[in-house]
């Protein structure tokens, strides 16, 4: 019966408060609308909740921990049901943990900016299962008539988090990837109007309304090398495009594959950065009288 007590730790370790932080703190350029206030304020609170659920599975884990020694030492059949009782608090509130974790992550996937909203029903709908299958397995754990059913319980949980964690990863990936997505299509709509006005001046026939030849030349050749990084920021993008398919595959290195997907979408944002400084030099020159 002694090897039924050696419990894993809570199984999500690996998704701890730093590294939800460190991508929930992607943040937008784009100014905060009223909703976008709303959604955040949800968000507060789903995270809140995790919080709290995360202190109280501690508190468990901390009380399981000490009714297993003194059942490890007594071996008497009421410190056997100390134990049991405290296991199944523990596994009860491990799942809450996971729950309030799922939660929290619909929470910040709902206020996900330039997401489709077929990938996000899609993403939303998995998750939503996910969240039910860990609150009927917490429903049917008092069920559970001995340590040993309790450790199978267990082994069952952890089973089915390891095919959610790419599910999370994916998740969390959507929503540093939606940002860079807004970003694409600001400077898209940026470049396309000074274009446009490029192209007004070009029909220009009014004298000192009209640029030479040579300051056309130097405005083309600014714009294309402008366009040119939007172009390769894309080509980043579509290229985390396939790496969130096969994260749908991982079931190692799970989080070597997130890192470097953020890695890719940090050299798509530089290309934005780089396209965003040029188009600023264009229309600066674009102002600037010729001489």
């Amino acid at each position: 019966m002694k090897k039924y007590l050696i419990l894993p730790t809570i199984f999500f370790v690996t998704l701890n408060l730093i590294a939800v932080q460190q991508v929930f703190s992607q943040s937008s350029e784009a100014t905060q609308s009223s909703e976008i206030k709303e959604e955040e304020k949800g968000f507060d609170q789903a995270y809140q909740e995790y919080i709290l659920k995360l202190q109280d599975y501690q508190k468990a884990h901390e009380e399981y921990l000490l009714r297993r020694s003194q059942y490890l030492r007594f071996q008497s059949l009421k410190s056997r049901q100390d134990a049991q009782e405290a296991t199944l608090k523990m596994l009860q509130a491990r799942d809450d943990v996971v729950i309030a974790y799922l939660s929290m992550l619909l929470a910040r996937l709902s206020e996900a900016i330039s997401v489709s909203e077929v990938r996000k029903e899609s993403l939303t709908l998995r998750v939503d299962q996910e969240i039910g299958w860990f609150t009927d397995h917490r429903d049917t754990l008092p069920s559970a008539g001995t340590l040993d059913d309790l450790v199978k319980d267990s082994d069952l949980a952890e089973k089915r988090w390891e095919g959610v964690e790419p599910l999370v990863y994916e998740v969390m990936i959507t929503l540093p990837y939606g940002k860079i997505s807004d970003f694409t299509q600001r400077s898209d709509s940026a470049l396309t109007a000074v274009k446009n006005k490029l192209e007004i001046i070009r029909d220009e026939d009014r004298e000192g309304y009209k640029f030479s030849n040579e300051k056309f030349e130097v405005l083309d050749r600014w714009t294309f090398e402008t366009n040119a990084r939007i172009v390769r920021s894309k080509e980043k993008q579509v290229e985390v495009d396939n790496m969130i398919v096969l994260i749908v595959k991982q079931r190692k290195a799970i989080l070597k594959h997130y890192n470097d997907m953020i890695g890719v979408l940090g050299e798509s944002q530089l290309f934005l950065k780089e396209a965003n400084t040029f188009l600023r030099e264009v229309i600066r020159e674009i102002k600037t009288a010729e001489e």
